[in-house]
């Protein structure tokens, strides 16, 4: 790089720079690392107490997830489901007030079939999740995509934060979270007030 190169590239540089700082970038990058405002940790831990406890909402979607994996063997016998890791409490699907709140979500992983679901059955298994996550919530929207071997269908609840999702493509997988909850323990203490 000669030495003019070098000046324009830190004149850029600093016009780059000088410009991000004038629009508020800088500004809105501590807003983000700044963690949530007590007054939304409140609201947070407010909802979080119209919640079912995180055991219940973890003994519901392992139901649930059984009752997936049978109708969808059913429609497409073809798959084979195998569990990769045992359900795990931590905050994946928790918004920052939500953990700041104490609330934890149970992780499911990956549970995998090797094959993936066949075009033609598609259709039926996409029909089972269907059915099976509307008999569990009522609450429950989907997102489904798909073109020929590639398939998707994603359930989530806007008010538990609850999702299931199938994927078929090279191999088939489901994956689900509880959504952010309190534990039975937390629900029994009295909420803090400050």
């Amino acid at each position: 790089m000669t030495r003019q190169q070098s000046i324009s590239t830190c004149g850029i540089a600093l016009l780059l720079s000088a410009a991000l700082a004038g629009c508020g970038i800088s500004e809105l990058q501590e807003d983000r690392y700044a963690g949530p405002k007590p007054s939304e940790v409140a609201q947070a831990a407010q909802h979080l107490r119209t919640l079912p406890p995180r055991e219940e909402a973890e003994e519901a979607m392992s139901n649930l997830l059984k009752q997936v994996i049978e109708t969808t063997t059913a429609a497409s016998p073809g798959l084979t489901w195998r569990v990769n890791q045992k359900p795990s409490p931590g905050t994946h699907r928790c918004k920052a007030a939500e953990s700041e709140a104490g609330g934890t979500s149970v992780d499911f992983g990956f549970i995998v079939s090797d094959t993936p679901v066949p075009d033609k059955d598609w259709p039926g298994v996409a029909d089972a999740v269907r059915t099976a996550v509307n008999s569990a919530a009522s609450t429950a929207h989907s997102l489904p995509y798909g073109t020929s071997g590639k398939y998707n269908v994603t359930y989530s609840s806007r008010t538990t934060g609850a999702i299931l999702s199938l994927t078929s493509a090279v191999a088939a997988v489901i994956e689900a979270n509880t959504g952010c909850r309190l534990t039975k323990e937390q629900l029994a203490t009295p909420p803090t007030t400050r």
